[in-house]
């Protein structure tokens, strides 16, 4: 009987161990989702404020936030096909590489006062993902 009791309190162990696993990594990515979009959100924030301080304009600004949605429904498209084709780890890392880029190339030109209404367009067209 003590050797039947054994295999049950291992197994009872081992599923506590994944468990305890699989909440710790759902936790961390549920916490990494949060993080990513909160820093999107951080972004689109300071967007708004540069595109009033380089124009004044709301116009300006409605322009640019049109860019971005209309570039996501284009991407959405063109996105979707790319998924199927190519390898997803490949998509998403490059389309991660490609919005640090333009996103870092804007805040350089807000910083460096170079950036103007268009060039923050095509800046934020490419950028929405």
């Amino acid at each position: 009987m003590a050797d039947s009791r054994a295999p049950i309190v291992v197994g009872i162990r081992q599923t506590s161990s994944a468990i305890n696993t699989v909440i710790v990594i759902g936790a961390l990515a549920i916490f990494g989702g949060i993080f990513a979009k909160s820093m999107n959100i951080a972004f689109l924030v300071a967007l708004a404020f540069a595109v009033l301080h380089i124009t004044g304009s709301t116009v300006a600004l409605g322009e640019v936030i049109a860019a971005r949605v209309a570039a996501t429904l284009v991407f959405l498209l063109v996105g979707g096909v790319t998924g199927d084709r190519l390898p997803r780890v490949v998509v998403i890392q490059t389309c991660h590489v490609i919005s640090a880029l333009t996103q870092g190339l804007a805040a350089y030109l807000v910083i460096s006062g170079r950036a103007t209404v268009p060039t923050i367009l095509a800046l934020e067209a490419i950028t929405e993902r």
